[in-house]
């Protein structure tokens, strides 16, 4: 595992929230870097919800996602990435002006871009090829993962507070059933491993590569739809984060602390977290 924490290093869910501009959260990645390089902030998995959402952010508030990185940068090194982040924003911006709102998929589109902007687009959104896999087996996979996931964090918030003991019971009851198979397990983590790998050729063999693709595909998505500022500044701050993660951490690891128990689960270099909130006995 990376590092130990102290209250003043690590920056909060809210702080994330609430800084006004991805460049201002850029600054605060640095400022909370410690000496020895590590920073520990927020982590937003793919299946988290905008704060101030109908059911509100569960994810991050009640399972603590933490993104954990040995940042290796300088002050100059911060002022480098705000540079190069704010000119993809404006790439991403310029793409979204000729798009219909089906961000990665259009045929012709480039057609309709100069080589920098298609470059970008093909860097950043062009959709990943998945041929090899049945498309409409995977989504049936993960939309029942989702359903159950769900179930598990209406259990949870109900259960929360029993003893130990009880509340063991009351999540192992109501999850009884596994929601895929071994094999449908093992599809869906080849199904990943396979995206993963086409994120790293396109960006390097730098961690968060794939995070960084999805969230500038949504960024640029949102944009293409005149979405609402709250949430556009949201995603932006999303990609920012990435961007700078890409740009210059040296190691990086994403833990889930399962509040219940106090059980810390670490997934090294991976970008996505497999749900289950039954802590260990």
């Amino acid at each position: 595992m990376i590092g130990y924490e102290r209250d003043e290093d690590v920056i909060l869910d809210n702080e994330f929230i609430n800084v006004r501009t991805p460049a201002e959260y850029i600054e605060l990645m640095f400022e909370r870097t410690r000496k020895d390089g590590l920073l520990i902030e927020p982590f937003f998995g793919e299946k988290g919800r905008l704060p101030g959402t109908e059911s509100g952010d569960r994810f991050t508030k009640d399972l603590r996602f933490q993104l954990r990185c040995i940042m290796n940068w300088s002050q100059a090194d911060c002022a480098r990435v705000k540079t190069e982040f704010e000119a993809l924003y404006c790439a991403l911006s310029e793409i979204a002006k000729r798009s219909d709102g089906t961000t990665g998929l259009e045929e012709g589109i480039e057609k309709r871009l100069s080589p920098d902007l298609l470059k970008v687009w093909n860097t950043y959104l062009r959709r990943f090829r998945t041929e090899s896999f049945d498309l409409g087996r995977i989504l049936d996979i993960e939309n029942r993962y989702a359903a159950y996931r769900e179930t598990a964090l209406d259990a949870y918030e109900t259960a929360k507070d029993l003893p130990l003991d009880q509340y063991i019971e009351r999540m192992t009851e109501v999850l009884s059933d596994d929601p895929m198979s071994e094999e449908e397990e093992n599809d869906l983590f080849a199904y990943g491993k396979m995206l993963r790998e086409q994120a790293a050729q396109r960006l390097g063999k730098t961690h968060m590569a794939y995070e960084l693709v999805t969230r500038s595909q949504r960024l640029c998505t949102y944009l293409s739809l005149r979405a609402p500022e709250r949430i556009i500044q949201y995603e932006a701050r999303r990609v920012a984060q990435a961007f700078a993660v890409c740009s210059c951490a040296g190691k990086f690891e994403v833990r889930r602390i399962n509040p219940v128990a106090g059980e810390v689960f670490t997934f090294s270099g991976v970008g996505t977290l497999k749900y289950f909130p039954i802590p260990p006995v």
